[in-house]
C-alpha cells in the first residue's frame, strides 16, 4: 500500500502532492527530504537516509600501514565505486619524506614507520595512493561499451508467456525469480531490472548481448528478453545453487577429485570467452552456478569486456575485490589473465572456504593483493602437489607467468578428473548440510 506520508518528516501527502521515490529503499519522501544526485548525464533521486556514501566524503585512516577508507554515512559500495570525491587530495611530490604531498599527519607517520627505510615508505605510499586512485576509476564515458544495440529485446508481454512461481532473492534493484513456460511447463529463471536511466538501460542490455553472443554448455543460457513496462526481463536457464551456496556449507566436504572437475569446467568456459575475445571481469564464487544434475556454468556478465574491436586489453577497475588481480587494481591495461588469477581464488575457496580477506573492508583488500604476495593454502600439507602447482600457476602477480586457460586444461590437477565426476558432485549437493 503507497505510504500516506514521508517516511522520514512524517508530512502528510494530499491528494495533488508529488511523492518521491528513493531508487535504493524505494520508500516514498517529500520534496524537502530527498536529494537528486547527478551522475554522467542523468539524475537519480535519494532519500537522506540512503544518500550515497560518494556524495558525503571519507574519512581515512592508516591501521597497521594499511588504508581504511571509513564511510561517514554506510559501508563502502564495491565493486567500482562513482563520483567518489575525496576530502584529502593527496599528490606525488619528490620533495616530502613519503614522496606524496597532501597526506595527513597521522597518516604520514604511520607509512614512515611501517616503512624500513624512505624508500620503502616511499613505495607504501605510492601503493597507497594507486590503490586508492585506481579503485575509484569507472567504466564510464568513452571507456563504455555499448553494445545495448546487437541484443535481441521482445516487446511482447512476457506475463502472457511465463508465469511467475516464487522469488529467489534480490540484489539491490534486481530482482530473481522462478517463472514457468505456461505452453511447456518448463521452468526457467527470471531476472527483472527496473533501469534508473537510459544509460543503465544499455549496460543492461549490453550484458544480454554479450550473452546471447555465447553458445557454450558451460555457460548459463539467456533464453528471451524482454522489455516491458519500463523493466528488463531476462528468461535463464534455471540452476540449483552458487558455488559460493555450496561452499558455505561444504568447506572441507569437497575432494580434489570434485574440485578438479569445478575448476575444469570453469576453465572451459573461460577458454571459449578467450576464442571470442571477451573478457568476464568478474569470476567469483557467486557468479558460478550448478545445475542439480552436476553441470558448472559461469553466469553475470555485467561486467564483461569485448577485445574484438582492436582494444586488446583494458584499463578500468570492475569486479569483485577479494577476486581482483592485481594489475586491474593497479590501474595497468590487462587482458584475459584478470580471469585466471580470479579462478585461482575460486580454487582456494573450493579448499579453504571465503576467500581470505572477506571480512576486511574492500579498499584494504585492495592495498594487501597490490602490495602483498599472492594469497596461498593455510595448511599446504593436507594437499596434493598438484592442487599447489595449480594454484601457483594461477596466483603469480605478473600475469605474463600465470598459464592460460588452454594450458591449464592439461594441467595434472585437471587431468584427475574421472568419469563420474559430475555425477559425484550432483550428490555431493544433495547431501543434507553438516
Amino acid at each position: 500500500m503507497p505510504h500516506k506520508k514521508c517516511q522520514i518528516c512524517s508530512k502528510p501527502f494530499h491528494f495533488l502532492t508529488r511523492k518521491r521515490e528513493c531508487i535504493l529503499c524505494n520508500n516514498t519522501f517529500c520534496k524537502d527530504c530527498t536529494v537528486k544526485v547527478k551522475e554522467s548525464g542523468f539524475s537519480r533521486r535519494f532519500c537522506k537516509n540512503c544518500l550515497p556514501n560518494c556524495q558525503r566524503g571519507h574519512s581515512i585512516n592508516i591501521t597497521e600501514g594499511i588504508s581504511e577508507i571509513r564511510d561517514l554515512h554506510d559501508e563502502y559500495l564495491a565493486s567500482s565505486p562513482k563520483n567518489v570525491v575525496h576530502n584529502v587530495h593527496v599528490v606525488e611530490d619528490a620533495k616530502t619524506p613519503t614522496g606524496l604531498s597532501g597526506l595527513p599527519n597521522d597518516w604520514e607517520q604511520q607509512v614512515r614507520r611501517r616503512g624500513s627505510s624512505q624508500q620503502e615508505a616511499e613505495r607504501l605510499s605510492k601503493h597507497l595512493l594507486m590503490v586508492i586512485n585506481s579503485s575509484c576509476k569507472s567504466e564510464n564515458g568513452s571507456c563504455f561499451q555499448n553494445l545495448s544495440h546487437l541484443a535481441t529485446i521482445s516487446k511482447n508481454n512476457p506475463e502472457i508467456k511465463y508465469t511467475i512461481i516464487e522469488q529467489i532473492t534480490k540484489k539491490g534493484l534486481e530482482d530473481f525469480w522462478v517463472v514457468e513456460d505456461t505452453s511447456t511447463h518448463e521452468t526457467f529463471a527470471l531476472k527483472r531490472v527496473n533501469p534508473s536511466s537510459k544509460r543503465e538501460k544499455q549496460k543492461i542490455l549490453t550484458e544480454v548481448a554479450i550473452m546471447q553472443s555465447c553458445d557454450n554448455v558451460n555457460i548459463v543460457k539467456c533464453i528471451e528478453c524482454f522489455f516491458h513496462i519500463n523493466s528488463i526481463w531476462i528468461i535463464e536457464e534455471l540452476m540449483f545453487m552458487s558455488l559460493d551456496e555450496m561452499v558455505q556449507v561444504k568447506a572441507g566436504l569437497i575432494d580434489e577429485e570434485i574440485m578438479a572437475y569445478i575448476l575444469k569446467e570453469i576453465i572451459k568456459a573461460l577458454n571459449y570467452l578467450c576464442e571470442k575475445q571477451i573478457i568476464h571481469r568478474d569470476i567469483c564464487s557467486g557468479n558460478i552456478m550448478i545445475s542439480r544434475t552436476g553441470e558448472v556454468k559461469l553466469c553475470d556478465f555485467g561486467f564483461a569486456a569485448d577485445l574484438a574491436n582492436g582494444n586488446k586489453r583494458r584499463g578500468t577497475v570492475v569486479g569483485s575485490p577479494c577476486w581482483m588481480a592485481p594489475e586491474m587494481i593497479s590501474g595497468s591495461n590487462y587482458d584475459h589473465m584478470v580471469d585466471i588469477w580470479s579462478l585461482g581464488i575460486v580454487a582456494l575457496e573450493l579448499a579453504e572456504g571465503p576467500p581470505p580477506m572477506v571480512k576486511d573492508a574492500p579498499i584494504k583488500v585492495l592495498f594487501k593483493i597490490a602490495t602483498r604476495p599472492p594469497p596461498r593454502l593455510q595448511n599446504p600439507a593436507l594437499w596434493s602437489e598438484e592442487f599447489i602447482n595449480f594454484l601457483d600457476k594461477c596466483l603469480q602477480k605478473n600475469p605474463a607467468e600465470r598459464l592460460d586457460s588452454k594450458k591449464l586444461l592439461e594441467h595434472p590437477f585437471i587431468l584427475k578428473i574421472q568419469d563420474d565426476s559430475q555425477r559425484k558432485l550432483a550428490n555431493l549437493i544433495r547431501l543434507p548440510e553438516p
